[in-house]
């Protein structure tokens, strides 16, 4: 399983294992707003595939494990299965560093195994009912490698006979973090939101990426599909993330938005020095957009307005900021689009390798 890839390809994950073992990286937006969408798609994926004795996962791109502590909080908050013996995953990834984190951090777990591979060069031959990503990993590759990418992984599934879902989990085209480069599909990005690490032992890791709306995607995955001889059941699309990214905070690629991330963070910790009509919606351009990207953040600004006009009347200190930031919260969560608005944007890809090849559209 060696790579083809360059030790230069590793330099995005500079300071990473500080970042995903840092206690600040789990902030109230990534708890309230970010994880909870990754857990309903998680859900999903899993109800689809049906309850088994086993349940199969692959985690593509693992870094240090994460995975794994969604799988958990199912078991915690959903009783899916217990948490040994009832399913086995494996996480893949080319950050060795990452995979030493996660060994550390999963050592007592049986179940739990991590092998390091490039997912360009190397995906499992045994048959996996969950292809899981989250964190990204695709939008390293470029359109043609995430096609071959992905018609290795629907090729394994015909293969096999399985009932599968794939969770491909890329960078939204149409962020709000980057409205300027919504005419670029790939370009140099900069993970300056790195938690942990001191910048001066580190420097600010920047690789290119690919960014993706849903419909370059789905053509990605029909065209991966009809290489592999394996069509889809089903193919839906989730944004995460609409108005708190990441770089919503670093404001790196976007600097005339407000700090939406940290301003949320301090409403939903209960913070009534927070000025709502900071939150105001920002100015986007027009005519770097599809009609229906743009339609949608109108109708979306319409309601975020809304909300932050709203008035609490006279409530004890920190009700009104808590019920500002859950009444936000709800809005994004609502009307998530699926179009690639978000600083992610998931398809969940449904498959029965059990079933004949046919026309995927």
């Amino acid at each position: 399983m060696s790579s083809r890839t360059p030790n230069a390809t590793l330099a995005p994950y500079s300071g990473a294992v500080s970042h995903y073992t840092s206690s600040k990286r789990r902030d109230p937006v990534k708890r309230l707003w970010e994880e909870p969408v990754t857990r309903g798609l998680l859900s999903r994926a899993l109800r689809y595939v049906g309850p088994l004795e086993t349940t199969r996962i692959l985690d593509v791109g693992s870094g240090a494990g994460e995975g794994v502590n969604f799988l958990l909080a199912m078991d915690e908050n959903q009783s899916w299965h217990s948490a040994e013996g009832r399913y086995r995953y494996c996480g893949l990834d080319l950050d060795e560093s990452l995979l030493d984190t996660a060994r550390v951090l999963h050592r007592r777990r049986p179940e739990v195994s991590f092998v390091h591979a490039d997912m360009r060069e190397y995906i499992p031959d045994e048959p996996y009912d969950l292809y899981f990503s989250s964190g990204v990993p695709y939008s390293h590759l470029t359109p043609r490698e995430l096609t071959d990418v992905l018609s290795r992984i629907f090729t394994a599934v015909r293969r096999n006979r399985t009932r599968s879902v794939v969770v491909v989990d890329v960078l939204g085209r149409y962020s709000i973090e980057w409205a300027d480069r919504w005419d670029r599909q790939r370009w140099d990005y900069t993970m300056s939101f790195f938690q942990g690490g001191r910048k001066e032992e580190a420097p600010t890791p920047t690789v290119p990426m690919t960014f993706w709306d849903a419909w370059g995607l789905r053509r990605v995955i029909d065209e991966a599909c009809a290489q592999a001889g394996q069509h889809y059941e089903e193919v839906s699309f989730h944004d995460r993330s609409i108005m708190v990214g990441r770089h919503t905070q670093t404001r790196e690629f976007n600097p005339g938005i407000p700090p939406y991330r940290l301003l949320v963070n301090r409403l939903e910790r209960g913070d009534d020095t927070v000025e709502p009509m900071d939150l105001r919606f920002p100015y986007l351009p027009t005519g770097t957009a599809p009609d229906r990207v743009l339609n949608f953040f109108d109708a979306f600004q319409e309601q975020w307005q809304a909300l932050l006009e709203t008035d609490f009347g006279r409530l004890p200190d920190g009700i009104a900021a808590s019920m500002l930031a859950c009444g936000l919260r709800r809005l994004e969560h609502s009307m998530a689009p699926g179009l690639g608005v978000g600083h992610s944007l998931t398809a969940l890809v449904h498959l029965d390798g059990g079933e004949p090849a046919r026309n995927t559209r």
